[in-house]
């Protein structure tokens, strides 16, 4: 009977008796429906029900299915499909940790950032009753309410130990690997002219680079944290996804993508665990300017030029900074309604003689567009979750530091700080960054570690605490070592 019992647990043996089954109901599902489709249909059917199961025993692999799914690189996926796909995994994957938490009683983190999101969402559903459209105002709020549920609800309640840290980290990495491949595949088929600035689908040339630095943070460590055998291979792909990483950044064009990758470097070499990197990227910088230098031609030309697109400029940005300022004197408290500051700013444009010709503008500014949005009331609420997430990264880095534990551990700071400030040199002046899932995903980095102490730090500092006690039936030998008798 125990035999019988230790076969029925065997996991193997269960995916066995899945395969027959699954096989069994293909092969019979044509009497049931009469299609040629029919035997893959029940095979899909049987594959999204193992899937539904896998997440439902573990909840965190939806939450890398997710995030997966969300971070790819526009155009991959049909952009309607991807919008439809990235709303119903998060829910989903909401869903399957509202289940987990009922049938496993578990603890639920609510960070100050998620509370102040959470409220922040709220005033931005009143201010709905005095937008000008309606729709945009209702897409907003749908668009924060995802951001929300996903990397300041699910990330720092799911994302509790070393472990599915290392594994989020893994699918940045694999996020990381996929921009740089397609963007390759692209350039083999397509090619590059020197001075234009690099398409890949529908991705926008801004977001391609910021993506790029951002995944580079799992590429990094994941080269710090291998172990000895595998690290002769990982830093070898290190090393070709740096040059990959800065080779896109200077055919994209995007001013903002090279600031942040200057001011991430220069982080990078303040700290002795990343400083490697920094040098080994300046080279490389080197190095292409000396054999390639028409890599940085667009970069170097939209610095220089100011007669191109007006819009994309530092005088367009400063024209749409000065009218969103002009609507936010005209509406301080209030705001003109969440997801309305792209229509708003327009009579204003044409006060300071831009022509625009648009039906909607994006103000390149997130604090001025959720200003003008919300009002001072959000922008307090909005800049507190930025605040709160920064304050306890700080606060979490000193605390690891006195507890002097998992030391190899600690190199997450410099990796997320360094990276997270030159992210924000972009994010000042991007369009519509003020929702950004980038900016998000960064967000809920530095609120992991707080998560992680709360739920394994202390408890591995109580268990190491544990053996260092002596007891009355212990002794030591000559080198001074413990030696436990038998009392």
């Amino acid at each position: 009977m125990e035999r019988l019992q230790n076969l029925l647990n065997d996991r193997r043996i269960g995916l066995v008796v899945l395969t027959i089954v699954a096989a069994i109901a293909a092969g019979l599902s044509g009497l049931v429906y009469p299609s040629d489709y029919a035997p893959l249909i029940v095979l899909g059917g049987c594959l999204l029900l193992v899937v539904v199961c896998l997440y439902m025993w573990k909840p965190e692999l939806a939450l890398y299915t997710t995030l997966f799914v969300i971070l790819l690189p526009a155009g991959l996926i049909p952009p309607n499909y991807q919008s439809l796909l990235n709303r119903f995994m998060t829910l989903l994957t909401f869903g399957l940790w509202c289940l987990d938490l009922v049938f496993r009683r578990r603890k639920v983190i609510l960070t100050t950032s998620s509370i102040l999101m959470l409220g922040f969402i709220l005033w931005g559903g009143v201010t709905i009753f005095w937008a000008e459209s309606i729709s945009s105002a209702l897409t907003s709020i749908q668009v924060y309410i995802m951001r929300c549920l996903l990397f300041l609800v699910l990330i720092p309640n799911q994302i509790n130990t070393r472990e599915k840290l290392d594994n989020l980290l893994k699918i940045v990495t694999l996020v990381g690997w996929i921009l740089v491949i397609s963007s390759a595949m692209t350039l083999l088929q397509q090619g590059y002219t020197p001075g234009t600035r690099f398409k890949l689908l529908d991705a926008n040339e801004n977001a391609i680079g910021t993506l790029a630095l951002v995944a580079s943070l799992g590429v990094l460590w994941l080269a710090t944290h291998q172990s000895r055998p595998k690290q002769f291979p990982t830093n070898v792909l290190t090393f070709f996804y740096i040059i990959f990483m800065i080779g896109l950044i200077g055919i994209s064009g995007s001013r903002g993508s090279i600031l942040s990758l200057l001011i991430a470097l220069f982080a990078f070499s303040y700290w002795r665990s990343t400083r490697r990197w920094a040098k080994l990227s300046l080279a490389i910088i080197l190095v292409i300017l000396v054999i390639a230098p028409m890599t940085f031609l667009t970069t170097f030309e939209r610095f220089t030029n100011s007669s191109s697109d007006n819009l994309a400029q530092l005088g367009g940005r400063t024209a749409l900074w000065h009218a969103a300022s002009q609507v936010i004197l005209a509406h301080p408290f209030g705001g003109v309604g969440i997801g309305g500051s792209s229509y708003a700013i327009l009579p204003y444009l044409w006060m300071v003689s831009m022509a625009v010709g648009r039906d909607s503008v994006a103000v390149h500014n997130p604090i001025l567009t959720v200003w003008s949005e919300t009002g001072i009331i959000g922008l307090v609420l909005y800049l507190g979750v930025l605040g709160y997430a920064i304050w306890s990264f700080i606060s979490q880095y000193y605390r690891y530091k006195k507890l002097d534990i998992q030391r190899k551990f600690i190199s997450y700071y410099p990796l997320v700080g360094s990276i997270f400030l030159g992210y924000m040199a972009s994010w000042i002046k991007g369009g519509g960054a003020q929702a950004d899932h980038t900016y998000f995903l960064l967000l809920a980095l530095l609120l992991i570690p707080s998560s992680l102490d709360s739920n394994q730090v202390i408890q591995k500092n109580n268990d190491n605490a544990q053996q260092l006690i002596i007891t009355p039936c212990d002794s030591e030998d000559r080198q001074g070592k413990l030696k436990p008798n038998h009392c």
